[in-house]
């Protein structure tokens, strides 16, 4: 024998779950441990007995109570679907009357500041300013 016998492949060797040459070294091994050999016995009467007793069980139709009843998605009738449609469409009409005086407006005072800061960056990047400006210029002052 090439290793130790232990608890799992005692277990596996009754349950016919050993690859041949490890089979054959647990039947020498068997041979020369009666008291195991005798545990190994009554481990295969036991699966034999279970196999015997609910064998028949696991073989009959399940029950029709016990079936799932088929599930039949509830947007497929049509009727379902267009209330969907139509639900979605009366929220989204609610939401946008709801929404359309929310737009936000500059307060009075704020105003005369967004004018203020319009006017420096249209009059900043002038290098010579309107005051400065003579009458014989009047094209630059236009353009």
């Amino acid at each position: 024998m090439t290793q130790e016998i232990n608890e799992n492949e005692l277990q596996a060797y009754v349950d016919g779950q050993l690859e041949p040459q490890r089979q054959a070294d647990m039947e020498r091994w068997l041979a020369e441990h009666p008291e195991h050999a005798g545990r190994t016995a009554a481990y295969r009467r036991q699966n034999e007995a279970l196999h015997a007793l609910f064998d028949p069980v696991l073989e009959e139709p399940v029950p029709a109570r016990m079936q799932p009843a088929p599930r039949r998605p509830w947007l497929a009738a049509p009727l379902m679907r267009y209330a969907a449609v139509m639900a979605w469409v009366a929220l989204g009409g609610m939401l946008g009357w709801a929404l359309h005086g929310t737009q936000q407006r500059p307060a009075p005072g704020l105003a005369l500041a967004h004018q203020a800061a319009l006017a420096h960056v249209v009059y900043t990047p002038e290098v010579r300013h309107p005051v400065e400006v003579g009458a014989d210029q009047e094209a630059h002052l236009v353009a």
